[in-house]
């Protein structure tokens, strides 16, 4: 059992495999005997999750330039899980997060031109939160994802749509981008390049990306004693 819990949370741009990677790094850790608990952010089957749902399918209209709805509106998703996290690093667990605070600080704080200060106030708004330990990056440039978009299966909260208002936008999603690599500086986070240019941007095999975040995950833990 591991000295204190570990909270692990995948981020990234829409359609960069964030929860491919993160059920795979949970598979992975199940099988060594770690204690894990897996979560997935919007929690769209949850009730403020059903609410999220509803904003990205633009049933509130886009809101382009009050990032604060959507940053309340997914700080609540999170909220609601709040106890059940702070239980499980609390017993020693691992959590495995497809997408956390840092997903609003990255969107909503590309909205305008207040980046700073929007990521500051969701910092504040989210602070009685637990907070991860270990933060992938999936560093996937826009373009490499228009094609895994038309690919991947239609997912449940859009209904009859196919992408969501965030994804929509294209040169938002790069915004986004830029913005993630920023906070990336910081040392909680690790940044995974999950495709190469030649020609054309070329995706990497989701088992190399899982094989480097594997590796990463391991050398984190071995540095965070086993009792």
């Amino acid at each position: 059992m591991l000295k204190k819990g570990i909270f692990i949370n995948f981020e990234g741009i829409d359609s960069s495999g964030k929860k491919t990677q993160a059920n795979m790094l949970c598979h992975a850790l199940r099988k060594m005997g770690y204690d894990v608990v897996e979560l997935n952010f919007p929690a769209y089957e949850s009730t403020f999750g059903k609410i999220v749902g509803a904003y990205l399918r633009g049933e509130f209209g886009k809101n382009e330039n009050i990032p604060e709805i959507p940053s309340l509106l997914f700080a609540i998703d999170r909220y609601q899980f709040k106890h059940e996290i702070a239980d499980a690093l609390k017993n020693g667990k691992i959590i495995v997060c497809n997408r956390y605070t840092q997903s609003a600080m990255a969107f909503e704080g590309s909205m305008n031109q207040d980046k700073k200060e929007i990521i500051e106030w969701i910092s504040k708004v989210e602070s009685r939160l637990p907070q991860p330990d270990l933060i992938f990056l999936l560093d996937m440039p826009v373009e490499a994802t228009i094609e895994l978009i038309k690919k991947r299966e239609k997912k449940e909260y859009l209904k009859d749509k196919n992408k969501d208002i965030l994804e929509e936008d294209i040169e938002f999603q790069k915004k986004v981008r830029k913005t993630y690599l920023e906070l990336a500086k910081d040392k909680k986070w690790k940044v995974i390049n999950c495709a190469v240019r030649n020609e054309r941007w070329i995706v990497k095999s989701i088992q190399d990306i899982h094989d480097e975040i594997l590796n990463e995950t391991i050398r984190f833990l071995n540095s965070n004693n086993k009792d």
